[in-house]
């Protein structure tokens, strides 16, 4: 049986490859259901750390509409002093 979280947050207005995540839990490898939209991927693990946010790999798994891109990436900010 494959286990899915599902995610709250939003694709991104100035990256449309990037899923910023609002809330929800996820771990590296099981599926992962996207925002309202319901879109499928899996996660792939930290591709980058800045000051507040880490970027998570992204394999998109779902069909993308017709005007929408494959998701890559997903943000998650979080304040300095959690780190």
């Amino acid at each position: 049986m494959d286990l899915h979280y599902f995610l709250k947050g939003y694709v991104s207005l100035k990256q449309l490859d990037c899923f910023e995540w609002e809330g929800g839990f996820f771990e590296e490898g099981p599926s992962i259901i996207l925002g309202n939209n319901a879109r499928l991927a899996k996660v792939l693990g930290v591709v980058r750390v800045g000051q507040n946010y880490f970027m998570m790999g992204l394999k998109d798994s779902g069909r993308a509409l017709e005007a929408e891109m494959t998701l890559q990436r997903m943000v998650v900010s979080i304040e300095p002093s959690h780190f």
